[in-house]
């Protein structure tokens, strides 16, 4: 009995622990001293696209029209200095040495939606970093940062990014939006500010988040901004989430006037967390628990028969 009474609460506590493990994948990410598994920022696995120079054309999936980006640019003031060789995704900075051939250029990376654990209502976590470079007067572009289904044919959440609706022009030079059945202000940032973003997916189809505004030398925390929260459009969840795009609309829509700015981009990364669900040998030592148990009482029983 007392075998039995044993195996039942090795068995209870074996998935009870099980119940209550979290489990994280990072499902895609551009690198992120943050990241498990990750020293850097962007480096030569990135796979940002960079059109004109053959050593990043199309390389690990990032694919889109235009051109004018460029993954192992170091940019003074955006691009971590800590540790060395670290490099920033770009687009709109080499111009007009590397002509656009489209007045909406993007830049799309589908990715996995597994990983190493099998989790049940996972929360995906979407990190931005970036910055806003001006060279000029023309700043009436647009980037978007754009949270995209799995097949990369919808859009869940999107982020503008553009001068249009700033409160103080004087303090500020540009605002981020989400963009869905009604346009959502979130914060305004400077150009040449440094900025982190984080959006949470919920399994329900809700997102929320926060901002935080950065020091680009020692990368401590100046100030956190809330991000609104909202639901997905189409009502779309979590599950769904499986491609990011990050994009520039030209206010001329001619793709010989770009505007005057620029986006630098430290890091992409998408985790997604949540609760591990048992693999089967974890089951199985469970019912070999419970049958050893079960065996172990029927044969005391016999003895005390005999």
């Amino acid at each position: 009995m007392k075998t039995t009474l044993l195996s039942v609460i090795l068995l209870s506590s074996c998935l009870s622990l099980q119940a209550q493990v979290l489990g994280t994948n990072v499902n895609y990410s551009t690198g992120g001293t943050n990241v498990p598994g990750y020293t850097g920022y962007f480096n030569s696995s990135d796979g940002w696209n960079n059109s004109g120079d053959p050593a990043w054309e199309g390389q690990k999936g990032w694919t889109g029209s235009g051109s004018g980006a460029s993954s192992v640019s170091q940019v003074a003031g955006t691009t971590p200095s800590s540790p060395a060789g670290n490099g920033s995704g770009t687009l709109g900075l080499f111009l007009p040495s590397l002509p656009l051939n489209t007045p909406n250029v993007y830049l799309s990376r589908v990715f996995p939606q597994t990983g190493p654990f099998a989790l049940a209502d996972p929360t995906f976590s979407f990190v931005a970093e970036w910055s806003i470079l001006t060279f000029g007067a023309n700043e009436n572009d647009t980037f978007t940062i754009d949270l995209r289904n799995a097949s990369d044919t919808a859009s869940l959440l999107t982020f503008s990014i553009n001068n249009q609706g700033v409160s103080d022009p004087l303090s500020y030079n540009y605002l981020v939006s989400s963009i869905g059945s009604s346009t959502i202000a979130q914060f305004e940032g400077t150009y040449g500010g440094l900025y982190r973003m984080q959006v949470d997916l919920s399994p329900v189809g809700g997102y929320s988040g926060a901002f935080e505004l950065l020091d680009p030398v020692t990368r401590a925390s100046l100030g956190s901004f809330a991000l609104n929260s909202g639901t997905l459009a189409g009502g779309a969840t979590s599950y769904d989430f499986g491609a990011l795009r990050l994009g520039w609309e030209l206010a001329s829509g001619d793709p010989n006037a770009p505007g005057d700015l620029a986006i630098v981009v430290n890091e992409f990364t998408v985790t997604s967390t949540g609760i591990a669900i048992p693999e089967p040998g974890t089951w199985a030592a469970g019912a070999f628990l419970a049958l050893a148990g079960a065996y172990s009482m029927r044969r005391r029983r016999k003895e005390a028969v005999s």
